[in-house]
C-alpha cells in the first residue's frame, strides 16, 4: 500500500480508521481464537502506517533534513511507549478491567484519522498553508532526485518497486532492521515480565520503572537523526554513508549490552542499563527509512520500505518473552487489579457479573 501512487495521505487515514476499530474491539475478545482473529486485523491497520507516513515525510523534506524529519516523525512511538504503560495502568485500575485501554486506544486513533484527513496532504504543492518558498523547495528536491537515478544515458531506472526489492543493499537494510527490531521486541515484551518476576517491581513501580527506557529510546530517534544531518553539513559527506555507519555502529553496541541486563542484581541498574540499550537500539529506526530512500527513486519508496519493515517485523513472530493471551489469563488481571485497588481482595468477578 506504503508503494501506491494515488493518495499516500488517503492510504494513511484508511489504515488509522481500520487499527481504530480493531483496537477498540479488541476490548470484546473472549477466548484464545478470538484474540488471535483481532489482533490479525489489528494488525492489517497498522501495517501500513510506517512506510505511508515516511513516504509522506520524504515527499515533504529534502534529502539535508531527511534523517532529522524522520526520526522527529517516528519518535512518536517510544513517545506512545513512555506515557501508554502509566495511562493503561491508571486505566486498568480506574474501570477495573483489561479492556479499557483497547477502547480508549480505539477513540483517540479515531481523532487521529480525522486529524490527518484535514491536515494531511501528499505534497507541499497541495497544500493551502505551504509558503511559494517550500513549494519550490521541494520542487526542486524532486528534480535533484529523480536525476540521480536516470542512466548514463539520461533514461530514468526503472522505477517498479519489483525492480528493486533484491537488490543486495535493500535485503541487508531489511536483514539489520530484524536484528533492530529483534532487540526492541525483546525490551517491548520481556523487560516487563523480568522486572515483576527477577526483581519484584509491582505493577505501580512498574508504570515508571518501564517508561525510563522508553524515554531514553525516543531520545535516541531524535539524536541520532541530527547526528547524520549534521555530519552530512559538517563533513558534505553524502546522507548514505553517515547513515549505514550509524546503524551499524548502534546496533553492534546494543547487542553488547542487552544480555548485561539479566546480569544485573538491581532493579534500578537493570533499568538504566536497558535504558542505554533502548537509546541505542532506537537512534537507527529513522535512519533505516533514509537508506533506503538513499537508494531507491520516489516512486518506489513507499514499496520498497514496506517490504523491509515486513522483513524487519517478523522479529516479532521469534521474540522471546511470547506468552499465550487467554480470557483467563485477562481475568486473573482483572483479579488482581482489584486486589490492589481494595475491591473486595480480587475477589473473581465472574460473582459481579463481570465477563
Amino acid at each position: 500500500m506504503g508503494g501506491r501512487q494515488n493518495r499516500p495521505e488517503a492510504v494513511l487515514v484508511a489504515a488509522l480508521v481500520v487499527w481504530s476499530v480493531f483496537a477498540a474491539t479488541t476490548a470484546a475478545g473472549f477466548s484464545f481464537l478470538s484474540f488471535a482473529v483481532l489482533r490479525l486485523l489489528f494488525g492489517s491497520g497498522e501495517g501500513p502506517l510506517p512506510p505511508v507516513a515516511a513516504k509522506t515525510v520524504r515527499a515533504w523534506f529534502p534529502e539535508r533534513k531527511l534523517s532529522t524529519a524522520i526520526g522527529a516523525a517516528t519518535s512518536a512511538n517510544p513517545v506512545a511507549g513512555a506515557i501508554g504503560t502509566p495511562i493503561a495502568i491508571a486505566l486498568i485500575a480506574a474501570f477495573y478491567s483489561w479492556r479499557a485501554p483497547f477502547i480508549a486506544l480505539g477513540a483517540v486513533g479515531v481523532l487521529l484519522a480525522i486529524g490527518c484527513w484535514v491536515a494531511v496532504r501528499d505534497h507541499p504543492s497541495q497544500h493551502p498553508w505551504s509558503s511559494r518558498a517550500e513549494i519550490e523547495e521541494m520542487a526542486e528536491e524532486d528534480h535533484i532526485a529523480a536525476a540521480r537515478f536516470e542512466t548514463a544515458g539520461g533514461t530514468a531506472q526503472p522505477s517498479s518497486v519489483r525492480e528493486h526489492l533484491f537488490r543486495p543493499i535493500v535485503l541487508l537494510t531489511a536483514i539489520s532492521w530484524f536484528g533492530c527490531m529483534w532487540l526492541l521486541y525483546t525490551f517491548l515484551n520481556w523487560f516487563p515480565l523480568y522486572l515483576i518476576q527477577v526483581h519484584g517491581v509491582n505493577l505501580k513501580s512498574l508504570a515508571v520503572a518501564n517508561s525510563v527506557p522508553w524515554i531514553a529510546g525516543t531520545l535516541g530517534l531524535l539524536l541520532g537523526g541530527v547526528l547524520v544531518d549534521a555530519l552530512c553539513r559538517r563533513f558534505g559527506a553524502t546522507p548514505f554513508t553517515p547513515r549505514k555507519w550509524t546503524i551499524v555502529i548502534c546496533i553492534l553496541l546494543a547487542g553488547v549490552l542487552m544480555p548485561l541486563v539479566g546480569l544485573v542484581t538491581s532493579a534500578t541498574a537493570a533499568v538504566l542499563l536497558m535504558a542505554v540499550v533502548t537509546f541505542l537500539g532506537f537512534a537507527p529506526v529513522g535512519l533505516f527509512n533514509t537508506v533506503v530512500a538513499s537508494v531507491v527513486p520516489k516512486s518506489a519508496f513507499g514499496g520498497v520500505l514496506g517490504f523491509v519493515l515486513l522483513i524487519g517485523n517478523l522479529a516479532g513472530v521469534i521474540k522471546p518473552g511470547r506468552g499465550r493471551l487467554s480470557a483467563g489469563s485477562l481475568r486473573r488481571m482483572d483479579r488482581g487489579v482489584r486486589a490492589r485497588c481494595g475491591d473486595g481482595g480480587g475477589a473473581d468477578p465472574r460473582a459481579r457479573g463481570v465477563p
